[in-house]
């Protein structure tokens, strides 16, 4: 009786450790999916920069084009073909900050691409986790109710003695 009484309570210990398990995977679980979210969100938010890049890449590529046509036209004012020099320096300069700019936002999504990637197959090993516990746990619970059946027969068969 004390053998089986004991036997209980350590199947009860079991579970009650198995839950907690479960609880702490799940609340785990819970903490990267919302890290991926962030992540997610940061990618698309890095996507959104690279756009902005390329669109100001465009546009300072059209405006560079202008400018050294202009500059062509207006060879007869060495004033003016000064200036317009000047501004297709700061247009340069302006363009490889901006492919700077672009290089290192694309690196950076590389690196997101990479952690994102790494977190998915972390989250998928911690939900294969998870999986085993919970089957752990549901064998766990029907042994538990099979030595309880089980307990309370015997029970029932003393007292009827």
């Amino acid at each position: 009786m004390e053998k089986l009484s004991k036997k209980i309570q350590s199947l009860r210990e079991e579970c009650e450790a198995a839950t907690l398990r479960a609880d702490t995977a799940e609340a785990s679980v819970k903490v990267l999916t919302e890290s991926q979210m962030d992540r997610d969100q940061e990618i698309v938010s890095f996507q959104n920069k690279v756009a902005l890049l390329e669109e100001q890449l465009d546009t300072a590529e059209l405006k560079l084009r202008e400018a050294k046509v202009a500059a062509d036209e207006d060879e007869l004012t060495r004033s003016a073909h000064d200036e317009l020099v000047r501004k297709v320096q700061v247009l340069e300069e302006t363009l490889e900050t901006r492919e700077l700019e672009l290089k290192e936002t694309r690196e950076q999504l590389r690196t997101v691409d990479v952690k994102a990637e790494h977190l998915e197959r972390t989250v998928q090993k911690m939900e294969s986790e998870r999986d085993e516990s919970d089957a752990r746990y549901e064998e766990l619970n029907q042994k538990y109710l099979a030595t309880k059946a089980e307990f309370e027969a015997t029970i029932k068969a003393l007292d009827d003695m």
